[in-house]
């Protein structure tokens, strides 16, 4: 399979035209990014629109209510039915005098739900991407498993010079040679770099672990796959101590720390 990041290298001959390679893909990478700023605006764009019509819905309502209510008691006035206007003092009626059951107020608030302050700060535009083939994978998941007993790894994603991403937002696919021998395979985005790759296996046996990142159809291989799952009984107790062996520890690094891959 090949590797994104080999587009990028280059040799004194092949130079040019990989960089004139890299710059036509820019613009056409950036084309897209503007597609997607645009088609972003338009959606938000036209859901405020709907809920200016909403409103507007709202307000007409509101008026046709209190039209409705102040022709009522207009009619009733106008007929002697109409309850006099409660008194100042002592709530006794005031004789030939109405109050009105509306005001001709209408208002409109934005409270807590305003965003206008945020509008200079939506959206974000960058230029970093993940690397599968300079990620990599570390945790317990890839020691020694043992059946019923869930598992877990991290997939740090890196980027084209092998620092570790501190965002997430990838495409991360977890793909078992047996799925039917493991339960409960999930991928988790942890929105800093790292992806949790959990499972729990049912049988014992060995089998391969493929993990692979991008979009569909144009995903890659992570450094290091397949990886080999080794999954032994579950442990009786009563032979605590016979052939016991370590499983594996996850030894992890830092946001920002170099990787130097070795696939």
């Amino acid at each position: 399979m090949s590797r994104r990041i080999d587009s990028l290298y280059c040799t004194t001959d092949t130079a040019e035209d990989v960089v004139r390679s890299v710059i036509e893909a820019t613009r056409s990478e950036a084309q897209l990014v503007k597609n997607e700023v645009a088609a972003a605006v338009s959606e938000r764009i036209q859901a405020l629109q709907a809920r200016q019509q909403e409103l507007i819905e709202q307000i007409d309502c509101l008026v046709q209510t209190k039209l409705e209510t102040l022709t009522e008691q207009l009619q009733q006035i106008q007929g002697g039915t109409c309850p006099y206007a409660p008194g100042d003092a002592e709530n006794q009626p005031r004789a030939g005098v109405y109050l009105l059951n509306a005001d001709a107020v209408l208002s409109f608030r934005l409270a807590e739900t305003d965003f206008a302050e945020k509008i200079p700060s939506w959206g974000q535009v960058g230029e970093k991407s993940t690397y599968a083939s300079l990620s990599f994978a570390k945790g317990p998941g890839l020691g020694v498993l043992k059946v019923n007993n869930p598992s877990f790894l991290w997939v740090f994603a890196c980027d084209r010079e092998g620092q570790r991403r501190t965002e997430g937002g990838d495409r991360v696919v977890a793909t078992l040679s047996h799925p039917e021998e493991f339960q409960d395979v999930s991928v988790e985005d942890l929105q800093d770099g790292r992806y949790k790759v959990t499972f729990l296996p049912l049988t014992p046996g060995s089998y391969n672990l493929q993990i692979s990142i991008g979009p569909e159809g144009a995903d890659e291989e992570l450094c290091g796959c397949p990886f080999t799952l080794e999954v032994r009984p579950p442990t009786v107790y009563q032979t605590i101590g016979v052939d016991a062996e370590t499983e594996g520890k996850a030894q992890l690094g830092s946001p920002g720390e170099p990787h130097v891959a070795d696939c």
